[in-house]
């Protein structure tokens, strides 16, 4: 049985469901990009080389997304805070957005 590694989220997306194969070769997760629909991924461990193994959404239609971007700033208590900053679809800068 694959051991359940919970959430893992490093770099411009999102990683879960995260599982080990029974023999610690090999691993799959579910990844969503900030412009990408989610999908189940898999690597070896000892070489690192995701490769898509689902098109779950392939068709559900291509909907424009906005980019989405890390931002960080420092709260009252000094702490570092992290949100997610979404433009709207066909963002131009310097227009004022409601």
């Amino acid at each position: 049985m694959a051991q359940s590694l919970g959430s893992l989220r490093p770099g411009a997306g999102t990683f879960t469901s995260a599982s080990i194969s029974a023999d610690g070769k090999s691993m799959a997760y579910v990844y969503q990009g900030t412009e990408s629909v989610p999908d189940v991924f898999s690597s070896t461990l000892s070489k690192w080389e995701p490769k898509q193994v689902s098109e779950a959404n392939k068709d559900f239609p291509k909907l424009a997304m906005g980019k989405t971007e890390v931002v960080r700033w420092k709260s009252k208590d000094g702490k570092e805070i992290e949100g997610l900053l979404t433009y709207p679809v066909n963002y131009k800068q310097g227009r004022q957005y409601l």
